[in-house]
């Protein structure tokens, strides 16, 4: 089962940080690991993005996991890695390209590193990083009012499903 984002309870608990419930998931077999979200990004992806590295570890090591490729930002999980800040995640990712022999595209690196803790209240539904509060854009129609956006994701053209709603700022 899967939210109106193509969000399964393990893109969720990946992206929360919930060692013990993805380590549940993975055992329990039932959540195909390859499955992406509205906007092109596994669990693997959402774990990477929100620095949880025991997350990004479990996941790694479960296999079946897309490994390579972009998202639908077209960034790879190195990217977010480094965006992140968070040198273990990286370092898991480099440990596991050179234990799989995959490779890691070397793409430029993120002009900003943002470490932002994790907020249960406002995260973005297009990147899954938290916001600050009142720094984001809304569409009121959209999962009842419910959808946001960082401004980050706003900026570059990201809208809500419908393209056609007007989103709102809350900045």
């Amino acid at each position: 089962m899967a939210d109106n984002h193509s969000r399964t309870a393990l893109f969720l608990a990946s992206r929360s940080g919930h060692h013990d419930v993805v380590g549940v998931l993975i055992a329990v077999g039932r959540i195909p690991l390859k499955i992406k979200d509205w906007n092109g990004s596994t669990a693997l992806f959402a774990a990477v993005r929100n620095g949880y590295a025991n997350v990004v570890e479990l996941l790694l090591t479960a296999g079946g996991m897309a490994f390579v490729g972009q998202d639908g930002f077209s960034r790879t999980l190195a990217w977010w890695a480094r965006r992140t800040g968070n040198s273990g995640v990286l370092q898991l990712l480099l440990q596991h390209a050179e234990r799989t022999g995959s490779s890691i595209h070397e793409e430029s690196s993120p002009i900003d590193t943002i470490s932002i803790p994790f907020n249960k209240s406002a995260w973005c539904d297009a990147c899954k990083l938290s916001i600050s509060d009142g720094s984001d854009y809304y569409c009121k129609l959209c999962d009842g009012g419910k959808f946001c956006l960082c401004v980050e994701c706003f900026s570059i053209g990201i809208r809500c499903r419908n393209g056609m709603h007007e989103l709102l700022s809350r900045t």
